[in-house]
């Protein structure tokens, strides 16, 4: 017997036996003791020897519910585990996906939230994601501004009440930077502002907490396959998604809806631009009055894996038709 081991758990014993009052059974002492039952038996041949050589004696009087004990030793065995640092979980999986791109509000189609929610009530998406240019800050671009358009401040205060009714219908949304709702950390930085001692975007736009801003975003379809959602890396989103191996979903050019596929050892890819949304008649894209692309409005959605283009259909007045495809 080591004589210093057996201090330490005689001292041990005592300790557990002044929390309770009285003398620990086996069961109380493994639950509250420092040491193991296989240690106090290598020690001192058994619980009740310890117990003998220790001067105390276990009285049955008062004794507790076997079940009430078995609850502190899960209790016991939940801190423990609680305590553990915890273990990398599986990316999670998306079967209803709903891409969003360049509202640009608050020179966006007057329809953009009802087509939105439109489309959300009718497929109850698990993601959202927006893929950037979701305001204009046209007033603190640094190309000339049209003077016919709001201010810098005016914009910003008509976004952000356009966008509560989003805010109520898509809580949780997952948002691509992009360079024009960069535009306040582009303008800081070229007057030289630390990033740092600016606002955050979700305190900017006054979003909910459930709304995160990231350069890319790469999410795991329900086929099991992966996706990339980024702004706009190019004009030719196929070479884009080849480049970096994988299906890839991009905003950024207005007037491209469309998916192409590919394929590769690892199986079929698609590359696919979302549109926009967008009001073509607003003084902030009177620089491409005389081009020959007109904007797309529309989105896309994911399904199990499988892209699918969803345009908004306009009347003769340019208002949607309240269609939801």
């Amino acid at each position: 017997m080591s004589k210093v081991t057996a201090h330490e758990i005689l001292a041990d014993l005592a300790r557990v036996r002044a929390e309770l009052g009285r003398t620990p059974n086996r069961i109380e002492y493994g639950a509250k003791g420092k040491f193991s039952g296989a240690l106090v038996t290598a020690t001192f041949g058994s619980y009740a020897l310890m117990l003998k050589l220790s001067g105390l004696q276990y009285s049955t009087k008062g004794r507790r519910d076997k079940q009430e004990i078995r609850k502190e030793v899960f209790a016991a065995t939940i801190k423990e585990a609680a305590d553990r640092k915890p273990v990398a979980q599986p990316p999670k999986i998306y079967n209803h996906i709903l891409v969003w791109s360049d509202r640009h509000k608050p020179y966006h189609h007057p329809d953009t939230n009802a087509f939105l929610i439109g489309l959300n009530r009718k497929y109850k998406f698990d993601l959202v994601i927006d893929i950037g240019d979701g305001e204009d800050f046209h007033g603190m671009s640094f190309h000339d501004t049209d003077v016919d358009t709001l201010s810098s401040g005016h914009e910003l205060r008509a976004a952000i009440d356009s966008n509560k009714e989003l805010y109520a219908e898509f809580p949780v949304v997952m948002a691509c930077e992009s360079n024009h709702s960069s535009m306040v950390y582009r303008k800081g930085k070229h007057h030289g502002f630390p990033r740092h001692v600016l606002k955050g975007y979700r305190e900017v736009l006054e979003a909910p907490e459930g709304w995160t801003w990231h350069h890319e975003i790469v999410v795991q379809m329900s086929n099991g396959k992966r996706c990339l959602f980024a702004h706009g890396y190019s004009s030719n989103v196929l070479q884009a998604s080849q480049k970096r191996g994988m299906s890839c979903v991009q905003g950024h050019y207005h007037s491209k809806m469309g998916i192409q596929y590919w394929q590769n050892a690892d199986g079929m890819h698609f590359a696919a631009q979302t549109g926009c949304m967008i009001d073509d008649a607003a003084y902030a894209f009177a620089y491409n009055k005389l081009g020959l692309d007109r904007p797309i409005l529309g989105c896309l959605r994911i399904e199990a894996g499988v892209p699918h283009i969803l345009p908004m259909f306009l009347d003769k007045n340019g208002r949607w038709t309240g269609i939801v495809p």
